[in-house]
């Protein structure tokens, strides 16, 4: 656990004996351990590929699952800002790096994730070999009505000219299916990324016949475990 402004920020680690660790970092209404991300700490590890470290916000996940109305849900997040979700994932980074000095890094985030996951990857990290970002958010409304992570979020440049400055491999995965806001942003992401980087980045951009939503509703084409854990398989795991 570290300490990020007087929060607590749980750290979930499942170490293998490998010189990579990848972390996770979930989406703006997933708690760490939801079933794709277990699905793919436990491929990931069974596969010899890396150490897993999970992203934990310090939101107050029991409050959130047992939340009966909007204003209990939005209480719930205890006025975190996006900015504030920054610094708690920009700090676990960082901690990963200094306590394992594993010899590569991975990211992997996922919607919401995939926001912060771009703007660390534009921090320079010598060692963060492979970034992947899965049907990430670039724009943000500033609608007060919103929950508190979705306040003081970056304009959509700023995330952009993160991203510019990432010089290593670079996987993006959205799909057919979501809405316009995520196409758009997953391709000028895709568009910016490693512009400024010299030399040019090794980047993709993967796009499935899927959706947004992680649901079971059958009228959707949600992004299934299986073909997460697949994406993340055969990105990390690349020779």
């Amino acid at each position: 656990m570290i300490n990020v402004n007087g929060k607590e920020v749980r750290v979930h680690e499942t170490m293998i004996n490998s010189p990579n660790i990848l972390v996770l970092i979930q989406g703006s209404c997933m708690p760490y351990n939801q079933v794709c991300n277990i699905a793919v700490k436990d491929a990931i590890i069974d596969a010899g590929i890396a150490s897993v470290i999970m992203y934990d916000s310090s939101r107050d996940w029991d409050a959130l699952e047992t939340a009966d109305t909007n204003p209990e849900w939005r209480a719930a997040f205890d006025g975190k800002t996006f900015q504030d979700e920054l610094r708690e994932a920009r700090a676990l980074f960082y901690y990963v790096n200094d306590e394992y000095s594993p010899d590569k890094l991975f990211l992997s985030g996922r919607s919401y994730g995939g926001s912060l996951g771009a703007l660390i990857a534009g921090d320079r990290i010598e060692n963060l070999e492979r970034v992947m970002l899965t049907s990430p958010q670039l724009f943000f409304s500033q609608d007060e009505e919103l929950p508190n992570i979705y306040q003081n979020a970056p304009a959509h440049e700023e995330i952009l000219e993160s991203i510019a400055h990432y010089s290593m491999k670079l996987r993006i995965v959205s799909g057919l299916g979501e809405t316009e806001e995520f196409i758009v942003g997953a391709r000028e992401l895709f568009r910016h990324a490693g512009i400024e980087a010299r030399p040019p980045r090794d980047k993709e951009w993967t796009i499935l016949d899927t959706d947004h939503t992680s649901s079971d509703d059958p009228t959707a084409k949600p992004l299934t475990y299986h073909a997460y854990v697949k994406q993340h398989l055969d990105f990390f795991g690349q020779k």
